[in-house]
């Protein structure tokens, strides 16, 4: 199985042949199109104060590392205040830096040292909801106006206040009820995810007028884009008909129909502000749920564009039973969602993330550098969650106390810089650090990895480099089953250079013919640009893969060959049917 497509910036056509492509050559590339993106927790990046808490001034310190690993934009996970203590969800106070990370000043200074490093900015913006403690809900509840109907409140079923009865039978996203009685107003408030939080009423013009006063606020202080995870919450349906309990897709709360409308008046709204500025336009990307495939609705039109990006769960799912053929599927699926609609949609591709458990767990320790080529080698845009670089773990024998607070705090453990007491992240050898560091830290960290050649790091740091070239941001795209349990994605450049990511996902070293998939190889020998960490190959080694190549159980490696190395076929532009028949065949 195999499929050949054109992928650039401003555009993104396909000529099709099972055995060729044709390139024209992007103009003007987005920045969002042609970086790497790498998101962080503030807390649990760096901290500069020793108080074991990762702060701005940590941050700041941190990026000088994020761009010689090769990233350009850095995804803020929310930092304002927010109840309880260090958690990114039950803001309250949109306009705020949370006083144990720094303050408004400091973030500015992280700005400012961002952009002379040639680095953008974006954030996580929380339109759904704020926390219960938020100034605006306070006021709500007394019904002061104008906050009166900044939320979702709805009366009791029963005239009996002291046996109150929600107003509807509707699910939370963590699946509990969604409504909270408040003894104080009388009255239900609908949450869609903790009774800590209030979905806001977007249907109230002064709420809407307050979230783009917040998003201003923000692109004032040099922020570039924005990230909405709750985007397919931001309206109920207004007869609060109940959800039978058949119903798993939540119809009355989950992707309503005003959720496209005001993702497109936020676009716009974006796309004004910044631009001023030409060379950085406005980013927004948002996450659909249920995430299981990408929702196009949300990219919206030429004439009224909704999201640059909408999340791409395709590597996010993926546990250790994955194999070649699944994984040809999912790829193929989000590359065929990429050119289905017109004008053609940019996909982002990420295996880490805020509320996933990470890579080394889910699909094995092994599968590390793999997962890390393949993201950063397939067309799109390549977001990584910190750490996942060097490997990072998750950490299980955290305590409930911490836990029981975030339920993703295995996942969230401070970044690990080097071996000594706290893996560097606080200098403090005698302080606590908010969430436990690993301890595997002694082993996984960046300053030992620094010195291996293969390491998870290097092996990131080679790749990205790669990434990072203009001729592979032009490159073609094909994927091969070169058998049931080694899957291959190549690269063609506009200089008839191939890279190929192979990735064995077998527990043995199955026999690999080149010629019987990668037809189009003329010489029969290739070079190491990257090996992953437990593979038996070296950088820059010559391999020989005229007969039976073989590769180590779970291992990864990305070949690559010399321009005149390629008998390249070049067959003009051929129609969607034959790119469907080349995709079955």
């Amino acid at each position: 199985m195999r499929f050949v497509l054109m992928s650039f910036f401003n555009f993104c056509f396909f000529f099709v042949f099972c055995n060729g492509g044709q390139k024209i050559l992007a103009t003007n590339p987005n920045w969002w199109k042609s970086t790497i993106f790498y998101q962080i927790i503030v807390p649990s990046f760096r901290d500069s104060n020793n108080d074991g808490i990762g702060d701005f001034k940590g941050a700041k310190q941190g990026l000088s590392y994020l761009k010689d690993l090769g990233v350009g934009t850095v995804w803020l996970s929310s930092f304002h205040k927010s109840t309880p203590p260090l958690t990114d969800f039950a803001v309250i106070d949109f306009k705020s830096v949370h006083p144990q990370f720094g303050t408004l000043a400091d973030f500015q200074d992280f700005i400012a040292e961002a952009k002379s490093l040639g680095m953008n900015v974006i954030m996580d913006f929380i339109p759904n909801h704020s926390g219960t403690s938020h100034d605006w809900f306070v006021k709500s509840v007394r019904k002061q106006a104008p906050y009166t109907d900044y939320y979702i409140w709805k009366p009791s079923l029963s005239n009996n206040v002291s046996a109150p009865v929600p107003p509807c039978k509707w699910q939370s996203a963590l699946g509990e009820p969604a409504w909270s009685w408040n003894e104080q107003r009388g009255e239900y408030y609908y949450h869609a995810y903790h009774k800590e939080t209030a979905d806001l009423n977007l249907r109230n013009n002064d709420v809407k007028k307050e979230l783009k006063d917040i998003l201003q606020f923000w692109m004032s202080l040099g922020v570039k884009g924005f990230v909405i995870e709750t985007v397919s919450y931001l309206f109920e349906d207004e007869k609060c008909l109940d959800d039978t309990a058949a119903d798993k897709k939540q119809s009355s709360t989950l992707n309503q129909k005003e959720n496209l409308p005001l993702l497109k008046e936020w676009r716009k709204f974006i796309d004004e502000y910044l631009s001023k500025d030409p060379k950085t336009p406005g980013f927004l990307m948002v996450r659909v749920e249920p995430f299981e495939e990408i929702d196009a609705d949300y990219y919206g039109d030429e004439k009224e564009p909704g999201a640059h990006i909408v999340s791409n769960p395709a590597l996010l799912k993926k546990t250790e039973t994955i194999n070649s053929a699944e994984l040809d599927i999912t790829i193929g699926k989000a590359l065929k969602q990429m050119l289905l609609k017109a004008p053609p949609l940019w996909v982002n591709w990420a295996v880490g993330g805020s509320r996933i458990t990470r890579v080394a767990n889910r699909l094995g320790k092994e599968l590390i550098d793999g997962a890390n080529m393949l993201m950063l080698m397939l067309p799109g845009t390549p977001i990584t969650y910190y750490g996942e670089e060097i490997g990072m773990e998750a950490f299980h024998k955290i305590p409930t106390a911490y836990t029981a607070i975030d339920s993703y705090a295995r996942d969230r453990t401070p970044f690990q810089w080097c071996d000594h007491p706290n893996a560097g992240f606080t200098e403090s050898h005698a302080t606590d650090t908010y969430l436990p560091v690993n301890s595997n830290y002694f082993r996984i960290n960046v300053e030992s990895e620094k010195e291996d050649t293969k390491s998870h790091l290097n092996n990131y740091k080679r790749v990205a480099k790669l990434r990072n070239q203009p001729e592979m941001l032009t490159a073609d795209v094909s994927t091969f089953l070169m058998n049931a349990n080694v899957y291959a994605l190549v690269r063609e450049t506009s200089t008839d250079k191939k890279y190929i990511v192979l990735v064995n996902f077998a527990e043995n070293s199955p026999c690999i013919n080149f010629k019987q998939n990668i037809l189009d190889i003329k010489d029969p020998y290739l070079f190491v640009h990257s090996a992953s960490e437990n593979s038996e190959y070296n950088i820059n080694e010559r391999v020989n893969i005229d007969n039976c190549f073989m590769m180590r159980p779970k291992s990864s490696l990305l070949l690559t060959t010399s321009g005149s190395s390629i008998l390249r076929i070049t067959l003009g532009i051929l129609m969607l049917p034959i790119y469907l028949s080349c995709r079955a065949a």
